[in-house]
Order: structure tokens, then sequence, then C-alpha cells
């Protein structure tokens, strides 16, 4: 009896289940993941080959390859974010909060940079400032919509992979960071030190990237939505209707 109800339960939820065209296989979140699941092996492959080849001043010297590398997978993300803004005018609010932090991040990292250019500390005034007024600008214009925007994006992948992006630079890398460990750990030499922080803040960033192009995947599906829902309503009409809520629907089922 339980195992003929078990039969026509399976045969039920089976019929309701449709293949997906082949635009959603090769655009889809689970392909997505996989590309980032590869790109992330290959990266750690590289810099590993390069360390062996170079030594470990290939990953531990300041304005190096991989701190270079942080800080220009900083600003593709932040642009990102940016251009989400733009598109994802539902979300335009925490988008831009982020494309802000995101980009302090990018300064940070070329702050040996700055300072042999400009003054101590420049990154802190040229890009952190206008960033931080930008952000608590956008923030006091309307505080609730960004909680809003947070409570509803919370359920996207984006926000997960930002936020364990987050977790990993704020807080297992600067746990590297911490002299006192290697110390312990028997490892005296600075450069030691220095190769496996920035290789671990590489990742990091690396996957603050995926964070991005989540964002820039679910603009490019609500703009997807938007031109849609205005073609039916000048098919049905003949004049342009206003989009509805449906446009963020589908960006969040896409």
């Amino acid at each position: 009896m339980i195992y003929r109800l078990f039969q026509q339960k399976t045969a039920t939820d089976a019929s309701s289940l449709s293949v997906p065209p082949m635009r959603d296989w090769l655009t889809g979140y689970p392909t997505r993941l996989a590309v980032y699941a590869i790109s992330s092996i290959a990266a750690s492959q590289f810099v590993f080959y390069r360390i062996e080849t170079e030594g470990l001043a290939y990953a531990g010297r300041e304005n190096g390859p991989v701190e270079l590398g942080q800080a220009a997978l900083a600003v593709c993300t932040a642009l990102l974010l940016a251009f989400a803004a733009y598109r994802l005018r539902g979300r335009a609010t925490l988008m831009i909060v982020g494309a802000c932090l995101v980009g302090y991040a990018a300064a940070r990292e070329c702050d040996q940079w700055f300072e042999s250019v400009f003054f101590d500390d420049a990154y802190k005034y040229l890009v952190g400032a206008p960033l931080f007024l930008i952000a608590v600008t956008t923030l006091a214009m309307n505080p609730k919509r960004f909680l809003a925007e947070l409570h509803e994006t919370a359920r996207h992948p984006m926000m997960t992979i930002f936020v364990i992006a987050g977790i990993h630079i704020c807080g297992f890398c600067q746990i590297l960071d911490r002299p006192g460990l290697w110390s312990e750990l028997g490892a005296g030499s600075e450069m030691t030190k220095a190769a496996v922080e920035e290789f671990a803040e590489l990742f990091g960033y690396l996957i603050l990237s995926f964070a991005a192009i989540e964002a820039f995947s679910a603009a490019h599906a609500e703009a997807r939505a938007t031109a849609l829902a205005g073609t039916g309503a000048r098919t049905r009409t003949g004049a342009e209707l206003p989009v509805t809520e449906s446009s963020s629907v589908v960006a969040r089922s896409h």
C-alpha cells in the first residue's frame, strides 16, 4: 500500500517536471556554479605553479601579482555591482552600498601605490571618503528601503556568496595577519606569512567576483523580463505599458 502511494506520488511529481531549454542549461545558476568551481581550481593551480617557479615572493611581496590580482578582482566586482544598481532598480540602494564597500577594499589593497604617488594613507581620503559619503547619502535617503532590499535579497544566491566572501576576508584572512599565530606555528619568515595571507585574500576576492556575476545575471534577467513585458503590452494594446512586479519575480527565479 505504501509502495503504491509512493509510486503514484513519484509519477505525479515527474509529470509536473519539465526539461528546461538549452539556454537555461548554458546560462543557469548550476552551470555558473560549475564555472566558479573550475575557475577557482584553475586559479589555485596557476598561483601554485608560479610560486614553485618564482618562489614565495610571487605571492607575498607588496604590490606583487597576487595583490594586484586582488585589486583587479575588487574593482571588477565594484563595477558589476554598480551596473546592477543601475539595472536592478528594486535593489539599487543595496547594490550601491555593496559597490562602495568593495571599492574601498580595492583601494586598500593598493595602499602602497597611493602612498608612493600622493601621501600616507592617501587611499582613505582620496577613495574611502568619497565612497563613504556616497554610501551614507544613499542610506540616509531611504533607510527603510535598504532594509527591505536586504530582506528580499537575502534569499538570492548573490547575497549568500557575498556574505561567504566577506566572512572569509574579514574573518579567516585577518587571523592569518596576526604575527602571534605564525610565531606559534614556528614559521618565522615574514615572506611565508605574507604569501599565505595574500593567497587566501585572493580567493576571498575571487568569491566576491562570483557574487557580482550573480548580481549582473539578475540585472540581465530583470532587463530581459522588462523587455518581454513591454513587448507583450505593445502587442496587446499598441502602446507600451508600465512594467509590473513580474520583472522582479522573473529575476528572482533566474
